[in-house]
Order: C-alpha cells, then structure tokens, then sequence
C-alpha cells in the first residue's frame, strides 16, 4: 500500500510533470510555478514562519513547542515512529515525485528515540523514485502535530 509501483506509461513524464499530476492530493493548484513571494498576511505577522521555499529547497525550521516530528523510516500498520525535530531542515524538492498526505494518530518519541505518546495530526509524505525498483517509496515523512502548520507547508509547497 505504501510502494506505488512505477508505471510504464509515467517513464517519458518529466518529474515537473509528475508533480503536478501528484499534487491532487493535498488539493494544490499550481505546484509548478515559479512565485516564491509570500502573501502579504505572512510578511506582516509578528510569528516567525515554521517554513521557507528556495528555488529547489523546502527549509523547515525547529519550533520550540515540538509540534513537528519526522521519520525517514516509514512502516507500513502504524508502526512508524516519529522523533521531535531538533534542528532546521532543508529538503531538496527536486528529487521528490510526490507528495501526499494523511491524519490520523501516530506514535512519537523523546528526543532519545523512546516512545513518549500518541499524538493526533497531518503528516506530509515525500515519495521518490528507485530505479533499482522501478517504484515509489516514502523517503521522508514530517508529522504537523498544529493543523495551522500544515496548512503554512501546504502553501509554502504551492509556491514551488
């Protein structure tokens, strides 16, 4: 369920193609564009955004409260658990094919990688290609324990 076999017809798509063919899943308009210019309500806000777009790069950085959790080993049952991210990272999105999303309860951890509790929240996806393989598989997956951060990723991505 989690290994999206590589179809024949997708081999001549370029991945700016695939990504927009992708990017229903968290309902994005116009994933390909080029606009890196954020609206005016996120310029004037006193809060220090949780997210920033480069040309190619996606940086998320590290809120004090760890309302944001990753794992870059995603398990298939609900097993996977996530780890409160430390420090700001910055996830090169021209090697991601796509990206989807689910909520649900997920399993978290301490920062010494011990279960510390259940959390409820949206997690965002990054699916890449193995060519090895010849499918898809999630190579990194962040947990937005805040449904207000999602959404701040969700737009930033749009932005890409």
């Amino acid at each position: 369920m989690y290994a999206v076999p590589h179809s024949e017809g997708m081999v001549g798509i370029t991945n700016k193609k695939r990504k927009m063919m992708l990017c229903d899943a968290l309902n994005f308009s116009d994933f390909a564009g080029d606009s890196t210019n954020l609206d005016h309500e996120s310029k004037t806000s006193n809060v220090p955004p949780l997210c920033s777009t480069g040309r190619r790069f996606l940086t998320l950085y590290k809120k004090n409260n760890n309302s944001v959790y990753h794992t870059e080993e995603w398990l298939p049952c609900g097993s996977t658990l996530f780890s409160p991210l430390t420090e700001d990272i910055m996830v090169n999105t021209q090697n991601i094919e796509q990206f989807s999303s689910s909520s649900g309860q997920y399993f978290v951890s301490d920062e010494r990688g011990q279960y510390s509790a259940t959390l409820t929240g949206q997690v965002l996806h990054l699916w890449r290609f193995c060519p090895t393989k010849q499918k898809l598989f999630i190579s990194r997956s962040f947990l937005f324990q805040e449904h207000q951060d999602f959404l701040q990723v969700q737009q930033f991505l749009q932005q890409l």
